[in-house]
């Protein structure tokens, strides 16, 4: 319930992205308020892998009434995840910079800067970047509540 108003006082073109949903409550947690922030603010943090980092958009690792993760992972050059993986919820990434061969499922995708990519429950997934520079996609998902099936 608080307004937004999003414009550009530059001449040159922006990109917003927008991710909605309804906010899940959570008994003993008060809705968290509204913010603004910039990617700039947030520290990286690299806690698994040398030649990956995370920054994390909303605070919902340190803050149980988020109900919503945000983060923007980002790869050094052949960098890529430790193992297949699987999650219980669905989410979806928005590739920012860079390229990648990307499995989902049984399928392997080549991904670009400026695509989306939606995954499923369950689905198994992999990533390696492929291109000579840096790699980094917007990744959203749902965190600190049940899974509703």
């Amino acid at each position: 319930n608080t307004p937004v108003r999003v414009y550009n006082s530059g001449s040159e073109g922006n990109e917003v992205i927008w991710i909605k949903k309804p906010y899940e409550p959570c008994e003993g947690f008060s809705e968290p308020a509204a913010f603004i922030s910039h990617r700039d603010a947030v520290t990286p943090r690299a806690p698994h892998t040398q030649g990956r980092y995370w920054i994390d958009l909303l605070p919902s690792g340190q803050d149980m009434a988020f109900d919503f993760g945000v983060n923007i992972l980002g790869f050094a050059p052949g960098n890529y995840f430790p193992q297949v993986e699987t999650h219980v919820m669905e989410h979806g990434l928005y590739w920012l910079e860079g390229q990648s061969i990307y499995l989902l499922g049984d399928k392997w995708h080549e991904v670009w800067a400026g695509d989306f990519i939606y995954m499923a429950p369950f689905v198994p997934q992999f990533c390696y970047i492929t291109g000579w520079g840096k790699a980094e996609y917007l990744l959203y998902k749902n965190v600190n509540r049940d899974i509703a099936f």
